[in-house]
């Protein structure tokens, strides 16, 4: 069995290589307010977003925060190629992050390196859902979709214990609806 600390260090470091911003412990709750973002979204919308002066720590309300139950603010948090923020709650990390270099062909073209990798949409844009290897079944999961020419992902990384009757993936395209929901039109 791992420990915590070895599952919280194997997850950072697999945000250091950016494959997998994640974060660690419980079930998000709660159904994401998707007002005026859930319908289709055109190209141009997408090049409209410059991903480079988004604040990510901001994107969420304070509203959306209680609903999916972390009580402070995030920080900002930057890896290769990405930044964004990271927010923690008693059950797991969501980070939050963005790459205005790279669409969801940059996950694509990795694909043998995942455990995971699935073409979806999130509020009609382009989306993939990634798991890294050695995360299926560890809490471990990433919804990534397209803005412009890069893509923004919310990555949960469950706690130790927390993700058993969770389905990781789902949470974590509500979390990325909600955060498509919330981006500047």
């Amino acid at each position: 069995m791992r420990s915590r600390g070895a599952v919280c260090a194997l997850a950072s470091l697999l945000l250091s290589f950016g494959f997998l911003a994640s974060a660690c412990s419980a079930k998000v709750g709660g159904e994401p307010s998707l007002g005026g973002g859930a319908g289709p979204v055109s190209t141009s919308l997408q090049e409209e977003v410059d991903l480079s002066s988004l604040d990510l720590c901001d994107i969420l309300t304070s509203s959306d925060l209680s609903v999916l139950g972390i009580g402070e603010p995030g920080k900002p948090e930057k890896g290769i190629g990405e930044s964004g923020c990271r927010f923690e709650s008693e059950d797991y990390i969501l980070d939050v992050l963005s790459n205005p270099d790279e669409g969801i062909s940059f996950y694509e073209e990795r694909a043998d390196i995942y455990d995971v990798f699935e073409r979806n949409e999130v509020n009609g844009r382009p989306g993939a859902v990634v798991v890294v290897s050695g995360g299926k079944g560890n809490g471990l999961c990433r919804q990534a979709f397209e803005v412009g020419a890069g893509n923004i992902s919310a990555s949960l990384t469950y706690r130790f214990g927390k993700y058993q009757g969770v389905d990781v993936c789902a949470e974590a395209l509500r979390v990325a609806q909600l955060v498509e929901s919330r981006l500047p039109r």
